[in-house]
């Protein structure tokens, strides 16, 4: 199992996002094996008893649609065989959990690398005027304020979308 920690989980999330892919997942209960196509968040929420994973993406929603179609007729293949197997006679282009994670570890690396330059240079205080206004606006509305750690993280989250979605056609 892969223990990446959760704010780069956030990271990977928001790469899939903004590159618009959706998941292959294969889903285990007590009644058996099944497959599904998942948005670029993943799973999402099981039903009690059942675990799964995501294992490989698409660049659109219908190849992955058309996969799990094809997949569900042949699950007896072994999953992975038959993913591959239907993607090849749709035709359909499939992308392994793992290289889209590294592809999105080093969009991420790239974010981080820039924020850090910026940071060092003193040119984030934009982005620090940002969070003073929303502070106090919501100080004004009564609402609870975000931490700052919180807002950056989610700063950096909606960065990498934007990566990912000037990324999607190339």
């Amino acid at each position: 199992m892969d223990r990446r920690p959760v704010a780069q989980d956030a990271l990977i999330a928001a790469f899939r996002q903004g590159l618009g892919l959706a998941g292959l997942a294969v889903i285990r209960s007590r009644s058996g094996i099944r497959v599904a196509a998942v948005g670029a968040d993943g799973i999402g929420t099981l039903a009690p008893g059942e675990s799964g994973e995501v294992r490989f993406w698409c660049r659109r929603a219908a190849d992955a649609e058309r996969v799990v179609a094809a997949v569900k007729t042949k699950l007896l293949l072994g999953t992975d065989d038959a993913f591959i197997a239907a993607a090849a006679r749709i035709p359909a282009s499939l992308y392994a959990d793992a290289e889209i994670a590294a592809e999105a570890v080093a969009a991420i690396g790239r974010v981080e690398q820039e924020l850090e330059s910026l940071r060092d240079a003193g040119a984030l205080k934009s982005v620090n005027r940002s969070y003073r206004i929303y502070r106090q606006d919501a100080a004004a509305r009564g609402e609870k304020i975000v931490p700052y750690a919180i807002w950056f993280s989610k700063y950096k989250q909606n960065l990498v979308r934007q990566l990912a979605a000037a990324l999607r056609y190339f």
